[in-house]
């Protein structure tokens, strides 16, 4: 059932959001990376994200590996965008980014962040 209130079925075609599972599947890419490139839950996001831009240039530059994946990176994060399904649509989406506005600095204030997570998924 797609929908209980609607009573819409479920169908090849439909999409839902992913919700918290998607944490599984960063924190475990996150591992496989720091044992391939030697990084740590404190290193530095930047070297390993070249790409990842947001507003605040200081918050991109000191957010670490552990402020994404405990939500602590201060970035405004529940941003929902549609970017397609195609396989470009990661990229897309961390495009998208740029204007993403800073909440508080990285490490000092916690939320759930589909950002933080989803980063990491490219």
């Amino acid at each position: 059932m797609l929908s209980l209130r609607t009573g819409c079925p479920a169908t090849t075609d439909a999409l839902f959001l992913p919700g918290s599972i998607g944490k599984l599947y960063t924190a475990t890419l996150v591992l496989i990376l720091a044992a391939t490139v030697s990084s740590t839950s404190t290193s530095r996001c930047g070297p390993i994200l070249p790409d990842f831009e947001v507003r605040d240039h200081q918050a991109r530059d000191t957010v670490t590996v552990r402020d994404l994946l405990c939500h602590r990176s201060g970035f405004d994060g529940d941003v929902f965008l549609d970017t397609g399904r195609g396989d470009d649509a990661l990229v897309k989406y961390l495009a998208q980014l740029t204007d993403l506005p800073q909440i508080c600095e990285p490490g000092r204030c916690g939320a759930t962040a589909t950002v933080d997570t989803r980063s990491w998924a490219g």
